[in-house]
């Protein structure tokens, strides 16, 4: 956190994906079925920062070895663009419903009480994130005089390269140089 609001609002909240995803497997199973196979698009803009952001996935991924292990949640309403369904569907308006009551139901477990923990950060408090396991956001915050600002510094990186370090450093240590 580079600088809160001043008046403390705008706490940072956090919420574990991969436990919400075994809830709803436990819950709703087509529900975790259908946000697994249905591919979205996601798309964010910023055309005055030259940000444009473009992927595609399920909400809910696995590991296609054992399809039991979760290995990505993607949740951003904001970014979410509408699925297409698949060629083969010959039902569209059935398949669209499946997929807006998986969508309810997921959200209800997103909303469940004591699932979301939230944090007011403090200037030079900093938080690590794995961006396919856990949901991030921020209260709602109102600056009201003249120069107040509530500023973030993000910084970013792949997972791949996070794990290809962490090998690395294993390695030299497990063969005690260090690390």
């Amino acid at each position: 956190m580079a600088s809160p609001a001043p008046d403390g609002s705008g706490a940072s909240t956090y919420l574990d994906g991969f436990a919400a995803a075994h809830r709803l497997r436990d819950a709703d199973p087509a529900a975790f079925a259908t946000l697994r196979h249905v591919v979205f698009g996601y798309r964010s803009v910023d055309t005055a920062t030259g940000w444009h952001l473009e992927a595609a996935g399920p909400v809910l991924s696995v590991d296609p070895f054992d399809e039991k292990t979760l290995t990505g949640v993607r949740h951003n309403d904001l970014d979410r663009l509408p699925p297409r369904p698949p060629a083969s569907v010959r039902d569209v308006d059935g398949w669209y419903a499946e997929v807006e009551r998986a969508l309810a139901a997921w959200d209800a477990v997103l909303e469940e009480p004591g699932r979301r923990l939230t944090l007011s950060l403090r200037e030079g408090d900093c938080t690590v994130v794995h961006n396919h396991r856990v949901m991030h956001g921020r209260e709602s915050f109102s600056l009201q005089g003249e120069g107040e600002a509530r500023s973030i510094i993000g910084c970013y990186t792949g997972v791949d390269e996070l794990r290809s370090r962490w090998r690395v450093c294993f390695t030299k240590r497990s063969r005690g140089g260090g690390g």
